[in-house]
């Protein structure tokens, strides 16, 4: 058995003390309040999954994909706001209903872009429901939104939140300054459809699927 001089036993107490005590953090990645990008990048590859990082308080996410690693702020810090009353109307008992917030119709070169998806959900466990939120750039372009990190869109079709039962909560979706080139509308969608379901593949009837208000938000950014 290892031996320790007495008088560093305080030291080595302490050391062991802080270091269980990150191991013993563990949290789902709907907590994490800010996100931030790595140099070199937003992900790296871990396998077939996809590692995130954050700052902060150390975590490691239950979720087994994606695998989300990072940190969390430090307590009494929070660099989103609480979620924000909404007007969310109750249908046959449940509350489903997408909102978007802070987005102005339009922004002039060095104007600041801060906008938020409001989750409100309540249903019932076997009905559960995906939360999909697209983009579509000037030109056409249609993205999605698979992550949390804000500014991150994608071209996979694939929904923002799944099998959701019971949530409330704020993420922030666009946090960038405005520079010259990006100048065009962009519509912004948010919907909710049944668990599993794929609303690319019902365009000529979503109402087969749909199970909330269908949003649609534009903006408009200048140019130069």
């Amino acid at each position: 058995m290892l031996k320790i001089p007495n008088k560093y036993l305080p030291l080595t107490m302490m050391l062991l003390g802080t270091l269980l005590a990150s191991l013993s953090t563990i949290a789902n990645a709907d907590t994490l309040v800010r996100k931030v990008l790595p140099t070199g990048g937003d992900h790296s590859a871990a396998g077939g999954n996809a590692i995130i990082y954050t700052i902060g308080q150390p975590i490691v996410s239950i979720n087994l994909s994606p695998l989300q690693v990072g940190f969390l702020p430090p307590k009494g810090q929070t660099t989103e706001e609480p979620p924000a009353s909404t007007t969310c109307p109750v249908i046959d008992g449940e509350v489903i209903c997408v909102e978007f917030q802070g987005l102005k119709p339009s922004y002039k070169v060095g104007d600041f872009i801060k906008m938020d998806i409001v989750i409100n959900v309540q249903v019932n466990r076997f009905s559960r429901v995906d939360l999909w939120i697209g983009l579509e750039l000037p030109g056409g372009v249609f993205l999605f939104k698979n992550d949390l990190l804000a500014n991150s869109f994608a071209p996979t079709p694939l929904p923002f939140k799944k099998s959701l039962e019971n949530q409330t909560i704020n993420h922030r979706l666009v946090d960038l300054e405005v520079v010259p080139g990006l100048g065009g509308s962009y519509t912004f969608y948010g919907l909710y459809v049944n668990e599993g379901e794929n609303p690319m593949e019902h365009l000529d009837d979503l109402s087969t699927i749909q199970r909330s208000n269908f949003v649609l938000q534009t903006t408009t950014l200048a140019n130069e």
